[in-house]
This record gives structure tokens, sequence and C-alpha cells, in this order.
């Protein structure tokens, strides 16, 4: 039988009609690689017939086929990226930018994606408040999240670490970590030596 054209689901291969491969509606050759057009329920992506778009492209429904997104997108829509590749930022436009390092006197604010410099006091931080430090310049200590000059009654300097490191619970100062360390005591209790205790050891 003498045809002008091939019927859908075939392709012109020299003088006969040959088919398609099952995923494609349409096609210019046999193998999957080679769909024009695809069932209702795929979707066209570089000539393969796709249950749906893979990242990095979006639908396009005038031509039914999966579009290449902006270079910066790792999703995006027709109308702009929906989400950034990494160490990008999505802009108020639905671009993607690129986001710049941090120096090592500046901290990433994670809704802005913006650097912004550390708090004075800190020598490392969290964010831009003094009781956000994570560590303190040469001349402080790290007391929790804040740096001091000095450590507070209850707490020694740790300078190794360079933060204040709590006294045991027997201590109300000390210059260590041991019960045999305090400086002094609590109202209330006796000092023995350098320990503290509720009552004076016979003898």
């Amino acid at each position: 039988m003498c045809l002008r054209d091939c019927p859908p689901g075939f392709y012109e291969d020299f003088s006969k009609c040959s088919p398609c491969s099952e995923s494609c509606l349409e096609c210019n050759g046999p193998d999957d690689v080679d769909c024009k057009v695809c069932h209702d329920s795929l979707v066209l992506h570089n000539g393969q017939c796709l249950d749906a778009c893979p990242d990095g492209t979006y639908y396009e429904k005038a031509s039914k086929s999966c579009k290449d997104c902006p270079e910066n997108c790792k999703t995006c829509s027709s109308w702009g990226c929906t989400s950034c590749k990494e160490g990008m930022k999505k802009t108020w436009l639905s671009s993607c930018v690129t986001t710049k390092e941090c120096t090592a006197s500046e901290y990433k604010d994670e809704k802005t994606q913006d650097c912004k410099p550390y708090h004075m006091k800190c020598f490392h931080c969290s964010g831009p408040d003094e009781d956000e430090c994570l560590s303190c310049p040469n001349n402080s200590l790290l007391l929790n999240t804040t740096c001091v000059e000095k450590c507070p009654d209850g707490y020694y300097s740790d300078t190794e670490n360079q933060h204040c490191s709590p006294c045991h619970n027997s201590c109300e100062t000390c210059e260590g970590k041991h019960s045999t360390q305090c400086q002094s005591c609590h109202p209330g209790w006796f000092r023995l030596e350098n320990k503290c205790m509720l009552q004076c050891e016979e003898g």
C-alpha cells in the first residue's frame, strides 16, 4: 500500500514506514531517543518520552515538552527559578545569583544568605549579637555564648580551650573542675584545704 505520509507511530525509513518505539506517538527513528511527540501521559525531553520533566527543566504546555531552566536554577517553572543550585540564592525576581563565601570575620545570615560582620566582642559567631559568640579573641574567654574578660563565681578559666568552665558543685569559686580545687565555699559549707564539705571531718 502506498502512502504520502507515514501514519502516527511510524516514521519514514527510506521508501517504507517503520514503527516508532512504543514510548513515542510520533518519531523520526526507531529508538527511545527519537521521539517527536509523546502519548498524553508522558512529556518530551531531548527526544525521550518521560513520566515527568527531570531536575533542571520545566514543562512547557505550548510545546508539550521539557525546557531547560536558566543556568543557575536547580528547579524552575515558566516564570523563573523555584530553587537554586548550591552556593546560589534566589532573588525577588525569581533568578539565582552567586553568594560569596564569608570571610573569617563574618557569618552567613540564613534568611538573606548575605555575609554580615561578627559582633566586635566575638572572634567567631552564629549571629549579630554579643550573646551569639562561638569563640572569643585572645584577651577574653567564652562563657556559654558570650565573651567575658573574667569568669564569674562558679566558673574557672580554662585557658587551654579559652572558655569558662563550671566549678564542681561543692565549690563557690575554684581553680579547676575537681572537688579538690575549691578556692571558696558556698555559705554554710566548711573548707578543708581545697575541699568544701557540709560538715567538718572528725579530727
